[in-house]
């Protein structure tokens, strides 16, 4: 049995016909993860897999290669006698995850401007920041957000920082998504300005400093918003 299915990879995509063939346990992980992200699965929440197979209509073995792929992104874990549960963020977590992500962004900084690529580098940045002003969409604002730090990853040209990011992003993920809620569609952009404004000087320190500032800000939301 073929289990493919053709779907549409974007909605840009979509207008000019282009699809993509994504195999089924690469769907149900998608969904899963999205469903995780966006809390329609709640932190700390049950995955009961007759219950998955029953929404997607399909067997257990694509369920529980997709759960294993969450478990590896680290989004779910598994517990003796009860099975697969989304994981539970509490306090510790919250300064953790981002204590990590802050030093990973910074090395990123500090790599990707040390290469010298700045003109290239910066006319990236700047195509996210307007794409953030552009859009009233705070998921699509928050995506821009999210490619910003991503271009740093991309000019340090070093594939292991690139690997040990990936460890923390669907983590990320789910806070950013709680940041999106407790912000209440206020989220700023200002601290990224001032990034881009330090590359564009090729202010290593400056630019690190204001990331540093951007996560010690966005931890205090995370923070209240357990409260």
């Amino acid at each position: 049995m073929d289990n493919t299915i053709i779907i549409y990879r974007s909605e840009v995509e979509n207008k000019m016909g282009a699809l993509v063939k994504r195999s089924l346990v690469d769907q149900i992980y998608v969904q899963i993860r999205d469903d995780i992200i966006e809390q329609v699965i709640p932190w700390g929440m049950r995955l009961n897999v007759n219950e998955l197979q029953d929404k997607f209509g399909v067997s257990s073995t694509p369920i529980r290669e997709a759960l294993n792929r969450l478990q590896k992104e680290g989004l779910i874990e598994y517990k003796n006698n009860i099975g697969a549960n989304v994981i539970s963020i509490g306090e510790r977590d919250i300064i953790e995850i981002q204590e990590v992500a802050s030093t990973l962004d910074c090395a990123a900084i500090r790599y990707s401007m040390e290469k010298g690529k700045i003109d290239e580098m910066a006319e990236e940045l700047l195509y996210n920041i307007k794409c953030f002003r552009e859009s009233d969409n705070e998921i699509k604002r928050a995506e821009s957000i999210e490619q910003f730090s991503r271009v740093f990853y991309k000019y340090a040209e070093n594939s292991r920082l690139i690997d040990m990011s990936k460890l923390i992003k669907g983590q990320q993920s789910m806070l950013r998504s709680a940041y999106r809620k407790e912000k209440e569609g206020s989220t700023s952009i200002e601290n990224h300005v001032k990034i881009y404004n330090s590359v564009l000087k090729k202010d290593v320190n400056s630019a690190m400093t204001f990331m540093e500032q951007e996560y010690k800000e966005a931890t205090e939301i995370l923070l209240n918003y357990l409260k």
